[in-house]
């Protein structure tokens, strides 16, 4: 083994890991639904990832931000997101 030699270039690995790419899509789609969760009008009811599909059910009002256009830059593929919203009149302002 050689030693490198003083001032040679220092790596911090101590955030290194080996993610799986399950794992990842679970955060990102975590991601998305906790986003949801923070809009006026919307309340998810039900979310959960299945065969590599995604899932998300729940309460939208027809003046809340559209869920779809929720997923743009999250890195959620949204051929793979199956959403069901029931429209509903939220008190929020």
């Amino acid at each position: 083994a050689r030693q490198l030699s003083a001032g040679g270039p220092e790596f911090d690995i101590s955030k290194v890991r080996d993610v799986s790419p399950e794992v990842l899509e679970a955060k990102r789609w975590q991601a998305y639904v906790s986003r949801l969760e923070a809009q006026p009008g919307i309340i998810v009811a039900q979310q959960k990832i299945r065969d590599g599909q995604f899932y998300i059910a729940g309460l939208r009002d027809p003046l809340a931000a559209d869920p779809q256009a929720l997923l743009s830059g999250t890195e959620v593929d949204p051929a793979r997101v199956h959403s069901q919203w029931q429209f509903y009149q939220s008190l929020d302002p």
